[in-house]
Formats: C-alpha cells, structure tokens, sequence
C-alpha cells in the first residue's frame, strides 16, 4: 500500500525533515517498500511550497463503553490559510485579475468513512466573465474507528473553530503587487500602499450527514426525535397546520445555558451543550436530500 502525500508531508512536519534529508528517507522507504511508496517530489512539493502548514497530533482515547485506551491521529491544516492560499494559486493559474472576483463561498462539512473523519471544504468564486473557479480540499482527517463529539473536541476541533471564525467574521483581501506573489489572497490586512484590494465577505454553508450536523449544535445523538431546523417534536412532525419555531445560533446557546446552569446537564429539546460554531447561521446548514 502506498503512503498517501498529506500522511509523507506530515511525517516530514512533526519530524522536521527537508531538502537531502527527505530525499534520502525516500530513497530508502522505497528500497524497503517499493518504488511508488512515496509521493513523488512533485507531490510534496504542491504541499511544501507555499502551502499550509500540516500538523499532526496523536492522543490516548477510551470509547464509550470500553475499557482499553486506543491511540488516535490526526493531521490538520488551518482552514483559512489553506483556502486562501489555494485560491490565489488558482486565480493566478488563469491570471485573473482582483477586480474579476465578483463573490466567493464555501461549503464545509465532516463525515466519517471506513476509518477515518475528515473535515474539508468546497468553495466557489464567481467571476464577472460568468465563470467559476471551483476547487474541493480537506483540512483535517482524524483516524478513528467512530467520531464522537467529545473526541473530535479533544483533537482537531481548536484548531477547526480557529480557522471557521477567520472565515467567517474577516474580510477575504485580493490584491495584485510586485515581486515573487504577483497576486494575494489574504484575510489579513493589506499593505498601506496597496489603494484597489477586493474585499470579499466569504459566504459559509455547512454539510454533512443529521449525525455530524446535530453535534456541531450541540445535540448530539437526537437525530429523528426533534427537528433540526425548528423546535417540533417528532410527534408533531405529521401536524402539517403546526409550524414550528426555527432555531438561531442565539436560541440555541440560550438553550444550552439552561441545560448545564439549572438543569444539571439534562437535555432540552435534544440540547447537550453549546454549539461548537454559533457564529455560523442556522440558516446556512445544508440537510442532504437523502436526509429529508
């Protein structure tokens, strides 16, 4: 089985290996392994050479209900430095110019596979020609044998909220300047001499399965006896005259205040705790049609 290119950059992150180092690791991985083991420097390179930086972390872990602890990875990039650093390649790649970019947004989300969670993203900016530049990216992946709120909060979720708040409260920056980055994507603050930067509010939306959307709510493991999107029970879903009162970021922190303040921890209408992300609107989470 070969090493996949985000897993050989990370081993080179956390063991601080570069230039003839990695080349001679390589050569004597593939010696042992085979030829197409490791990523080609091609490879390593999209990732090394003005990219995020890959962290990794590992952790001992007891799963609900066992007795025996396990060891948990992950890698993880920031978020919003590895969307912006993304699009600047790509708008570059097709010289857009800053003033082109009408809008950008992105779609986030998690879910968890055979062996894994992972978090990733896809975003979207439109041009004033019509067209778009599109491109998809994972952030983090957790090696787990099930995702729970709990581990998730004890491994990549800092880091995840961290880079979610940059995208959505700051101000993306695109402007083009002299030297080695003739254009640059940043939600930092753009030099004093720079007068025409683009100033774009990114658009967020959030996805995934009723499982992963319930946890950022806070409402972990009540999928199917309350509804996501208002306060029904599901004993009145099938009252089609009833409409039911929507949840907001605010509602839904005021909810959570009530179950650890007076409550002593017990839920309300599927309440646990405090939404991971309650800067992120209720409106803008995404049920797949599957789900409905």
């Amino acid at each position: 089985m070969d090493m996949g290119t985000v897993k050989y950059v990370a081993m080179l992150s956390e063991l601080k290996i570069s230039g003839m180092q990695e080349r001679i690791l390589a050569r004597y991985l593939k010696e042992h392994f085979g030829k197409t083991f490791c990523p080609t420097q091609t490879a390593v390179g999209a990732l090394t050479n003005g990219h995020a930086d890959v962290q990794t972390g590992t952790k001992l872990w007891t799963y609900q209900g066992k007795d025996i602890e396990e060891t948990v990875e992950w890698w993880e990039l920031d978020l919003d430095k590895a969307i912006t650093q993304r699009l600047q390649r790509e708008l570059l790649s097709r010289s857009t110019s800053p003033c082109d970019v009408v809008n950008v947004q992105a779609v986030v989300g998690g879910d968890h596979g055979d062996t894994a969670f992972q978090f990733g993203a896809a975003v979207t900016a439109k041009l004033q020609s019509g067209d778009e530049v599109h491109f998809e990216l994972i952030s983090s992946e957790l090696i787990c044998r099930k995702d729970t709120a709990a581990l998730i909060e004890a491994t990549i979720l800092p880091k995840l909220t961290k880079g979610l708040e940059t995208i959505s409260s700051e101000t993306l920056h695109i402007y083009e300047q002299t030297g080695d980055n003739p254009l640059v994507c940043t939600f930092d603050s753009p030099p004093p001499e720079i007068k025409d930067a683009t100033k774009i509010k990114i658009k967020i939306y959030s996805t995934g399965d009723l499982a992963y959307q319930l946890m950022t709510q806070g409402r972990e493991g009540m999928s199917g006896a309350h509804c996501m999107i208002c306060q029904l029970t599901y004993k009145e879903f099938n009252d089609r005259e009833k409409v039911g009162k929507l949840w907001t970021s605010e509602e839904l922190t005021k909810v959570a205040n009530e179950v650890i303040c007076t409550r002593k921890g017990e839920p309300l209408m599927g309440v646990k705790q405090h939404p991971w992300w309650p800067f992120l609107k209720c409106e803008h989470q995404m049920v797949p049609l599957l789900h409905c």
